[in-house]
């Protein structure tokens, strides 16, 4: 078993990646925009999301941070795991995380959108 997770490690890595780096840019452009000062005055939310109190926002929210953590625990357990015939049991938690990170990243984008 450890050669096999040997052999998918590096394609693996580069899909973490990627989830990696679109969830951390979706957090910063987020659905909705941000309220602004146009004609506001002085608007104590100023910079808040205007979808905040939407529940399909919410969920958006709270999927993309656990895809964005999930990619990056895989991302440290590649990093710690090097030797993947010793730590292999590791390697096969980063499969099911990754597995997790997906499935959080297809459900933020469908409530994103």
């Amino acid at each position: 078993m450890p050669s096999e997770v040997a052999k998918a490690q590096p394609s693996q890595l580069v899909v973490v990646k990627l989830i990696a780096t679109v969830t951390f840019a979706a957090a910063f452009t987020m659905p909705g925009n941000y309220q602004s000062e146009e004609g506001q005055g002085q608007n104590q939310d100023q910079g808040t999301a205007i979808l905040a109190k939407n529940s399909s926002f919410q969920a958006f929210i709270i999927t993309d941070a656990i895809a964005m953590v999930l990619s990056f625990a895989v991302l440290v357990t590649f990093f710690v795991s090097v030797d993947t015939s010793r730590y292999w049991h590791l390697n096969m938690y980063a499969h099911r995380a990754t597995v997790l990170a997906i499935e959080a990243m297809v459900v933020a984008f469908i409530t994103g959108t």
